[in-house]
């Protein structure tokens, strides 16, 4: 079983000393909790408008580890960033249309790609439709999406 301590540095080595920013003053012993805790307060700090906060949340869903609760925690990332989405800069809209064509190009559909996609929707036109020029679906699921996003480009009320 994975400790608490073990899972910190792990998440300390994928996002930089950074995120102990967030870590939980009272954290939770178990570490599936304490990961669940973390991110959480990301996701709060993302919504309060901080600019490391979002800058985070974009390397974790870039990086795409393996976590604990890691879709739901994903997806409430995602979810945040879609309320904030002024607070994005250039490089982080592009790591956020990276992961979602490399979803789109999958065999399968994970849960998060919904909320990318949603997220992606929001992003400026011209970005948008310059990345999915690259997706290939696979599956029915990445398809409908897909169809979805490009339908929003060309709507004049995105």
């Amino acid at each position: 079983m994975i400790t608490k301590a073990s899972l910190e540095q792990d998440m300390l080595q994928l996002l930089g000393s950074r995120l102990r920013a967030y870590f939980p003053q009272d954290g939770h012993d178990n570490p599936a909790v304490w990961v669940s805790q973390t991110f959480d307060q990301v996701r709060k700090a993302i919504s309060a408008g901080d600019t490391v906060a979002v800058s985070l949340a974009c390397e974790l869903i870039e990086k795409d580890p393996m976590l604990p609760f890691g879709k739901l925690i994903k997806s409430g990332l995602a979810r945040a960033l879609k309320k904030q989405i002024g607070l994005l800069i250039a490089s982080e809209r592009a790591q956020i249309l990276g992961v979602t064509v490399k979803l789109l190009n999958q065999e399968f559909a994970p849960r998060e790609l919904e909320d990318y996609c949603k997220l992606a929707n929001k992003l400026p036109n011209s970005e948008l439709i310059a990345a999915l020029s690259s997706a290939v679906p696979k599956n029915p699921k990445a398809e409908r999406l897909l169809a979805h996003l490009v339908q929003n480009t060309v709507s004049p009320f995105k």
